[in-house]
């Protein structure tokens, strides 16, 4: 079974204000991450609550230094396990919500494009 992890993670799809980052890849399964994107500079870089964060915002342009909101692992067959801090989600409204429904799917949608196997619907 071949295994890819990856030195520098990378952004493999956008959802409004989130990104995916799979952070592990094997023939059936796959890691990721999730981080809430606060924001961009004029040059494009990317800002995001500091990990361990006191009082929001707390910026940050390092995701390796920023907070993870999500975390987990999707399956050939469609099973995930989703982690989500332990820190509550806060939405601003109807929209906000549906914006991380549209990210849940995208999970499915970047299993399916990177699982050879996919089969989860």
């Amino acid at each position: 079974m071949s295994v890819q992890e990856f030195a520098e993670p990378q952004i493999v799809r956008d959802v409004g204000d989130y990104e995916i980052v799979v952070t592990e890849q094997r023939s059936h399964w796959l890691g990721f991450k999730v981080y809430k994107v606060l924001g961009k500079d004029e040059n494009g870089t990317r800002a995001y609550n500091r990990e361990g964060y006191t009082s929001s915002p707390d910026f940050v342009d390092d995701r390796a230094a920023a907070q993870v909101m999500l975390s987990g692992s999707i399956k050939w067959d469609g099973c995930s396990d989703i982690t989500i801090d332990d820190e509550p989600l806060h939405f601003c409204g109807r929209s906000d919500m549906q914006e991380f429904a549209d990210l849940l799917l995208a999970i499915y949608g970047v299993a399916s494009d990177l699982i050879p196997s996919y089969e989860g619907g």
